[in-house]
């Protein structure tokens, strides 16, 4: 798929040099204890933003924090309880521990959170590539329109060379020019939704409730803007023309271009670029 994230990368490689750091801390209490607030402090942004990645962090610092308090407990033998030693001259012993079981589950966590932050990536690409094929899609059709309008207009001048125009065929003119309008609006508007439900059901669920709650309003709200704009142009050169005493039968079509940009400009999609998962210096 273009434009899902390689796992072959400069960043995968350095990602993984920072895990092996952080395993190499665990060894020491003030590593843990640094791993464990940096760990806390992520928890509580990530629970605002993303959820899947809120509960591996959240299983992560709940498995440091079992390993901390299981070095804590007493070591029992096989012969009985425990005994008091107050010997202080005796050098302690350390409790078995291993670390290389701990070590690798460490890893598969990490590597799991690592996987969700790069799918959040790629759904980010496919949302880019989804903008650029919209932008693509409004402009075809404002082209197609202007060329229609300009193929009206010009059979109006052909078959009325005189000046003589009555009010009658001035009238039939417009009410033909918005038909065309129209037709255009209801063929744009139904490939907006056409290609807005093609990508939905490509993509995961995540990037499905992202695509349902844009597709229905963005597609209306645009549509009523550009008709909007074109009928305030249209009144425009409706009201300019009674001053005058004629009726002007064509139709700018840079004005229609530059209505359709218009409204593009004003109803683009605002998609706000997040990074889910850890920061360079939160894990350091």
């Amino acid at each position: 798929m273009p434009g899902s994230p390689s796992p072959y990368s400069v960043e995968g490689a350095a990602s993984v040099a920072m895990l092996e750091k952080i395993i190499r801390e665990m060894v020491t209490k003030e590593g843990q204890e640094r791993l464990l607030g940096t760990l806390s402090e992520l928890l509580d942004k990530s629970q605002k933003e993303n959820v899947e990645a809120a509960k591996k962090v959240e299983e992560l610092s709940d498995f440091i924090k079992q390993i901390s308090e299981s070095r804590a407990l007493v070591p029992v033998s096989k012969d009985g309880p425990p005994k008091l030693d107050l010997d202080f001259d005796a050098p302690r012993e350390a409790p078995a521990y291993d670390s290389a079981k701990s070590a690798g589950e460490i890893l598969q966590l990490l590597n799991r959170v690592q996987e969700s932050v790069a799918h959040c990536g790629g759904s980010t690409s496919e949302v880019k590539g989804i903008v650029r094929d919209l932008r693509g899609e409004v402009l075809g059709m404002g082209r197609e329109l202007g060329r229609k309008m300009d193929q009206v207009s010009e059979t109006n001048l052909n078959s009325s060379l005189d000046k003589g125009i009555e009010d009658g065929e001035g009238q039939q003119h417009a009410a033909e020019m918005q038909r065309i309008l129209e037709e255009g609006m209801q063929e744009l508007k139904g490939q907006l939704s056409g290609l807005l439900q093609q990508r939905a059901e490509q993509d995961d669920d995540a990037f499905k409730q992202l695509t349902t709650a844009r597709s229905g309003a963005g597609a209306d709200e645009m549509f009523a803007v550009v008709k909007t704009a074109l009928a305030e142009h249209g009144a425009g050169l409706t009201k300019r023309d009674a001053v005058d005493g004629e009726i002007d039968t064509r139709l700018d079509r840079e004005g229609v271009l530059d209505a359709v940009k218009e409204g593009l400009k004003d109803f683009e999609p605002n998609i706000e670029l997040q990074q889910f998962g850890l920061e360079r210096d939160e894990i350091l």
